[in-house]
């Protein structure tokens, strides 16, 4: 990978890292009780009550099939930076497939959670970088994957 690259999955990395703890969106529901059949008159002691519930990337989860993922895919991000950095001082060479992997998996879960909520709830600006650093991440992972391999090129001039 060109070191100029760099930069950019650094940066890429440090935005999701930061929006995590921004507003990704709200939902707004009623809690239900645990105690239910008749436990008390009436029914729910909490079904009239509407409440609006903030979601970031360590307060929530997105299910899917069944699935629960929580929203911390700032992780992957972190990874994708750290194979970046490893990669460009050739302390090790991961192949280009992870962090295309990586990233396509933070662009899915991130496209989730802005459909769920944009259907049932607000969008909020975390969710909104942290879809588009992914993104960018995606475009800056198959630009280097497709780049030649800098060690094959100094192998061949030595």
């Amino acid at each position: 990978m060109k070191k100029n690259a760099l930069p950019g999955f650094v940066v890429a990395a440090v935005v999701v890292f930061v929006a995590s703890f921004m507003p990704w969106g709200s939902m707004r529901g009623s809690p239900s009780s645990p105690f239910t059949g008749g436990m008390f008159p009436g029914g729910n002691p909490f079904g009239g009550l509407q409440m609006t519930f903030t979601i970031n990337a360590w307060s929530g989860h997105a299910t899917l099939l069944g699935i629960t993922v929580p929203n911390w895919v700032v992780v992957a991000a972190a990874a994708i930076a750290v194979i970046a950095v490893l990669g460009s001082t050739r302390a090790w060479n991961a192949d280009p497939l992870i962090n295309i992997a990586l990233a396509i998996y933070g662009t899915l879960h991130l496209g989730l959670i802005v459909f769920i909520l944009g259907s049932k709830g607000s969008l909020g600006i975390g969710s909104i970088l942290t879809l588009i650093c992914f993104l960018g991440l995606l475009f800056l992972s198959i630009k280097a994957a497709r780049e030649p391999s800098s060690q094959g090129a100094e192998a061949v001039e030595a």
